[in-house]
């Protein structure tokens, strides 16, 4: 009897050691797929998807031309309209069909009707080209020597 209490003992130790031997190969080799069903990750974006969210987004162009309105550009304003508005619709007729946003500043002398007259940034040029348009040169000579008088300077420039 005392042989056969002997090779119980051992016979129990090789059952136990095979059988956790199994269970942590089996908890190895079936890791990844339990991990992966409890993660639940979104699947990983393919370069055909990266490729064409890309090419669904379209370039966006935010411009504002300044205009100068004062007196003096009599003779030249329509011209500079005119540039403003080729290099605006050069923009917006790139190959790439840019989303473009344009806005305006025209700016006079001190004195005369305004000194700045601001068009926000907008989308519709057709509003912004006849706002453009609208402009006119004008200014007394008087705001002109009156500004001349003051030197000229901004806010925060060093006096010359």
């Amino acid at each position: 009897m005392k042989k056969q209490i002997m090779k119980t003992p051992g016979m129990k130790t090789r059952v136990l050691a095979t059988t956790l031997f199994g269970l942590t190969a089996a908890s190895i080799a079936f890791y990844p797929m339990a991990k992966a069903s409890l993660t639940a990750a979104p699947p990983t974006p393919t370069a055909q998807h990266i490729t064409s969210s890309i090419q669904n987004q379209r370039n966006k162009i935010e411009v504002v031309f300044v205009l100068d309105t004062t007196g003096s550009m009599g003779g030249l304003i329509q011209a500079a309209k005119e540039n403003i508005w080729s290099i605006a619709n050069t923009m917006a007729s790139a190959e790439s069909a840019p989303e473009i946003s344009i806005g305006l500043v025209a700016y006079r002398d001190r004195g005369d009707a305004y000194v700045t007259r601001v068009v926000d940034l907008s989308a519709d040029l057709d509003s912004v080209y006849a706002t453009l348009m609208d402009f006119e040169a004008a200014g007394g000579p008087r705001a002109a020597r009156r500004d001349r008088a003051s030197g000229g300077r901004l806010r925060g420039s060093p006096r010359r």
